[in-house]
């Protein structure tokens, strides 16, 4: 049987610290140790002012094997921890009922290779390659485990990301100026290309020249500069979650985006399964309809 012990005062409590358990949190001044036989803690809770649990962490072999978090005296998420990694985490809503699942996998050297996410019976994963140096050079983005497109990335001696490519375009990088995007050129899957040159004075973004059939245009947008498709991919829920929210339904093969004051219908490959308000591919299909009409005057 567990014996307990309460400390009253969290702040006071030189031991806490010993335990791995992190900087101590003003608002959690109780915790609550249980112990086996031996002495050893397997689990502690922590509890608000008024008694309401907060959190509870468990622990085998003195490391964390899992995590409850709660919110009003109900579960709100669960993790579970193998090694000192976590591999899945679960999401509560307010009245206890689940919301979503996420698994993780690690390869050999501790990397997070793939992430799975469970929503409403719909399973999203994306999965990561990495190079010799720790870098990741290819993701797969997969729903209900059918490949849905990738990602690929190179970089130079400098660590410099330097081409992107993905089943509907690829972008090359010429030139850095003070580590930002200088010279680019982006290349769809028709062999269509855009040449991105960006102005700078004294370090600070002037504008952009786009350059496509011998046709020039000029835009004052820093997404050119900071161009999301040419930013070092991360192996991360965050990284996870802004790739998956874009996805759209298979089935939903064409859709209408608008562009300037024109409806333009696309149905390319990446289009099929990206809502384009945050992926560059929109501000790329904008600006050909506009050198269009140009080349077309």
């Amino acid at each position: 049987m567990n014996s307990t012990s309460l400390a009253t005062d969290l702040r006071k409590n030189e031991s806490f610290e010993n335990f791995g358990c992190g900087n101590i949190d003003n608002n959690i001044p109780f915790i609550e140790f249980n112990r086996n036989e031996l002495g050893e803690i397997t689990s502690i809770n922590y509890y608000l002012d008024e008694r309401e649990l907060e959190k509870q962490v468990f622990y085998e072999n003195s490391e964390i094997s899992k995590i409850r978090y709660y919110q009003n005296n109900k579960v709100r998420k669960i993790n579970e921890y193998k090694l000192g990694l976590l591999i899945e985490s679960k999401i509560y809503d307010k009245e206890g009922f689940s919301k979503y699942q996420i698994k993780y996998e690690y390869d050999n050297l501790n990397r997070i290779n793939n992430i799975v996410k469970i929503v409403n019976n719909k399973e999203y994963a994306i999965k990561y390659v990495y190079d010799s140096l720790g870098r990741i050079i290819l993701r797969r983005i997969y729903v209900d485990l059918i490949e849905q497109f990738f990602q690929e990335y190179k970089y130079d001696i400098l660590d410099n990301l330097i081409e992107y490519s993905d089943s509907n375009q690829h972008i090359r990088v010429e030139n850095y100026v003070d580590n930002k995007l200088s010279t680019y050129r982006i290349i769809d899957r028709k062999e269509k290309e855009i040449f991105v040159k960006n102005k700078f004075k004294s370090g600070k973004y002037v504008c952009t020249t786009l350059t496509t059939e011998g046709h020039d245009i000029i835009e004052k947008n820093e997404y050119y500069v900071d161009n999301v498709m040419l930013k070092k991919p991360m192996a991360s829920l965050e990284d996870f979650d802004l790739i998956i929210s874009q996805l759209k339904p298979k089935e939903e093969t064409n859709f209408v985006k608008n562009v300037g004051n024109s409806n333009i219908k696309v149905d390319n490959v990446l289009d099929e399964y990206i809502k384009v308000k945050i992926f560059p591919i929109s501000l790329r299909k904008r600006v050909l309809y506009n050198l269009s009409l140009k080349v077309n005057v």
